[in-house]
């Protein structure tokens, strides 16, 4: 169960200060030590202005980023029961949509609906994952492993502007944030169509503009939905 949150779960606001107090000294010694170097490798996109260079900034770090991730995920699930840990990300889910909805100086009105848009998008997903990995196993780590570079960037791009958001991140400028906010929704939407990809009858509907298909019924038709 370590993967689809660790995959699907922005870390930013999350893994707060109040929330490493849940772990023994040496574990959370170890936690700060890896958020740390987490920060300090994404902390420079708050600072780009153009997608390309974003996108270069994403490619370069990517491989580092999930290494530092899967770390951190490594130490909370060794702390937590596994009946605790699904309850444990969606509590990190309304954080974080909190954390967007509440704030007005960083964030602009558009900025924070594309990212709720994001995280609801994301938490949908995981929740569908959860479901269809008791009965589709397979299939469900096809669909992960098919939408990996997305969920990377999508994630990098929405911790950087989590810790701005926290203070932990203090050299940004507006232009950044409005730049990953959409690079995080696009990434987002993308890993949606690639859900929507492997239903054949559906992508056909797609190709030849027909029916609208939404991403419930996509689920349902894979196995993925509750």
């Amino acid at each position: 169960m370590i993967a689809p949150p660790s995959i699907l779960s922005p870390i930013g606001e999350p893994l707060s200060r109040k929330h490493r107090v849940l772990f023994e000294s040496e574990k959370k010694a170890q936690l700060e030590i890896v958020l740390r170097e987490m920060t300090e490798l994404i902390q420079p996109l708050a600072s780009i202005d153009t997608r390309r260079r974003l996108n270069l900034e994403l490619d370069r770090i990517a491989q580092e980023y999930l290494h530092l991730k899967n770390r951190a995920w490594r130490l909370i699930v060794s702390e937590l029961p596994q009946e605790e840990l699904m309850p444990f990300v969606y509590g990190m889910y309304d954080e974080i949509s909190n954390l967007i909805r509440e704030n007005t100086m960083v964030l602009g009105s558009e900025d924070r609906g594309l990212l709720l848009d994001s995280i609801d998008g994301l938490r949908e997903l995981l929740e569908a994952v959860v479901d269809g990995l008791r009965t589709e196993q397979a299939e469900v780590m096809d669909i992960l492993l098919e939408c990996n570079s997305s969920l990377q960037r999508a994630d990098m791009c929405l911790s950087t502007i989590l810790l701005v958001l926290m203070g932990e991140v203090t050299r940004w400028n507006v232009s950044s944030i409005k730049l990953l906010c959409y690079t995080a929704n696009e990434h987002t939407l993308n890993i949606e169509d690639i859900f929507l990809m492997h239903n054949k009858e559906l992508s056909q509907r797609l190709r030849t503009r027909g029916e609208m298909v939404s991403i419930a019924e996509v689920k349902h038709e894979l196995g993925l939905s509750g």
